[in-house]
């Protein structure tokens, strides 16, 4: 049997060698198609292309947000570039500004150089940190496999359970349906006696019939069973199978509803009712399913 997944999931990596330090940080909530975002440094753009198809590769559902944190070792040649020109606008804007504001506390150079745009780093040998980044990434989306399968198998045992509520539930409307037309016999047959009319049997069958059309939710009840075997089925089966599942949870709901409105009696109602909550119940689990 394969294992069904969540697409809910999360992994943190790090690595530190003579190349550097990296902080991979992977997050995956669901969504109807695979949507992978990226953020990495600027110098290390060049190896999107390759990490977008690995996580291809690994799942096929989700949106996954992939963030990379990196600073450069001794084995990497690392440029520090100074936009002076920019640098020297900011300490005098910061200058008349402590002119008009004594309070006001000095700005240091430091400061002035974490400014955005003022510094420009120039990695010469980053893309030997290429190969370590996709290894780092690659054990990432082991991870998140391994959550994902976890939680895909909770949310398996949470719909077989949903899916054993709902077949007590049809059993039990398919025990009272017998039930209320002979109480609508009863019902039709106390009222006549109580007005003394007397009325030809051949026409009460008839309404009787007519009654036990408008209520006889038997199709809809045959239907129902058949999506609740589909439903273990496709369970059974396992891998990706979210969209599957939706489809049926569709069904489900408007078989259930369809009983609901054919409704003769209170106890059928809440019967439907409760198949509506279950179906529900279901549905917002299988959102979360690959």
């Amino acid at each position: 049997m394969t294992t069904i997944r969540s697409m809910t999931a999360y992994s943190r990596q790090q690595e530190t060698e003579n190349w550097g330090t990296a902080v991979l940080e992977i997050r995956s909530v669901n969504h109807r198609f695979l949507e992978v975002g990226i953020k990495l440094p600027e110098n290390l753009r060049e190896i999107e292309h390759n990490m977008r198809q690995l996580v291809q590769e690994k799942l096929s559902r989700g949106k996954v947000d992939i963030s990379v944190r990196y600073m450069p070792g001794d084995a990497i040649n690392v440029d520090v570039h100074v936009n002076r020109n920019y640098a020297e606008r900011l300490v005098a804007a910061c200058n008349v500004l402590s002119e008009n504001h004594s309070q006001s506390a000095p700005i240091s150079m430091t400061d002035i150089l974490r400014w955005p745009g003022v510094t420009e780093t120039t990695d010469e040998d980053v893309d030997i940190v290429f190969g370590p980044l996709l290894k780092l990434l690659e054990v990432g989306l082991d991870r998140i496999e391994l959550m994902r399968e976890e939680e895909g198998a909770r949310l398996q045992g949470f719909l077989e359970q949903r899916l054993n509520a709902i077949a007590a539930e049809v059993e039990q409307i398919k025990a009272r349906l017998p039930n209320i037309i002979s109480g609508e016999r009863e019902k039709l047959h106390a009222r006549l006696d109580e007005l003394q009319s007397q009325v030809d049997p051949a026409r009460l069958e008839q309404e009787i019939l007519i009654f036990s059309q408008k209520i006889d939710v038997s199709e809809e009840i045959d239907r129902l069973d058949a999506h609740v075997a589909g439903v273990r089925d496709v369970l059974k089966e396992g891998g990706s199978i979210g969209r599957r599942l939706d489809f049926y949870m569709q069904e489900m709901n408007r078989e259930a509803n369809t009983i609901g409105s054919k409704s003769a009696d209170v106890d059928t109602t809440k019967h439907a009712i409760e198949l509506k909550v279950l179906i529900e119940q279901m549905r917002e689990q299988v959102q979360n399913i690959e």
